[in-house]
C-alpha cells in the first residue's frame, strides 16, 4: 500500500517518452497523496488511477470472505473527494462511475500526456482476484472480468 504513485513517478522520470499509470486503490492512495504536488511541480505527467471502494480493499475482502463477514477499520467514510483534492493541486481530474468508460478515459489521457487522476468508483463488494493469506498464487479466489464483460 502507498508504493504505486511514488514509483510511478519514478517511471515517468526515468522512461519520460513512455506512458506510465498508476494504479491504485483509495487506501494505498491516501499513504501517499500528497504526492500530487511533486507531480505538479515537476509536471510529471503520470495518469493517476483510484480505484475508489471506501474500503480498504484487501483487507475488507479478507473479512468479507475469510473471516465470516467480523469487519474491522476497513471502511473508509470520511475520505475526501479525489477530484477536488487533484483539483486543489492545480491537476486535472475525472470521476468515473460506469462500467465501459475507463477505456476511454485513459487513452485520452495517454494522448493529451498530462498529469491527472481518474477516480474510478467500484463497488465495495465487488470481489476482485485475489490471494489467501498464507496460499499460492494457483490459489486465487475470484474470478477475473474485463471491462467489456460487464
Amino acid at each position: 500500500m502507498g508504493f504505486g504513485l511514488p514509483s510511478a513517478i519514478g517511471a515517468k522520470v526515468a522512461c519520460p517518452e513512455d506512458p506510465v499509470v498508476s494504479i491504485s486503490g483509495d487506501g494505498g492512495f491516501l499513504m501517499v497523496c500528497q504526492e500530487l504536488a511533486t507531480i505538479k511541480q515537476y509536471d510529471t505527467p503520470v495518469i493517476v488511477t483510484i480505484l475508489e471502494n471506501r474500503t480498504l480493499g484487501m483487507v475488507y475482502q479478507w473479512q468479507n470472505l475469510l473471516y465470516n463477514e467480523r469487519y474491522c477499520q476497513t471502511t473508509l467514510n470520511e475520505s475526501p473527494d479525489f477530484v477536488k483534492l487533484a483539483e486543489s493541486f492545480g491537476l486535472n481530474a475525472e470521476r468515473i462511475t460506469k462500467p465501459g468508460e475507463t477505456e476511454e478515459a485513459v487513452k485520452k489521457a495517454v494522448k493529451d500526456n498530462e498529469p491527472i487522476v481518474l477516480d474510478i468508483i467500484v463497488d465495495k463488494d465487488e470481489c476482485l482476484p485475489m490471494v489467501p493469506p498464507g496460499a499460492g498464487i494457483n490459489e486465487m479466489l475470484g474470478d477475473y472480468k474485463l471491462e467489456k464483460d460487464i
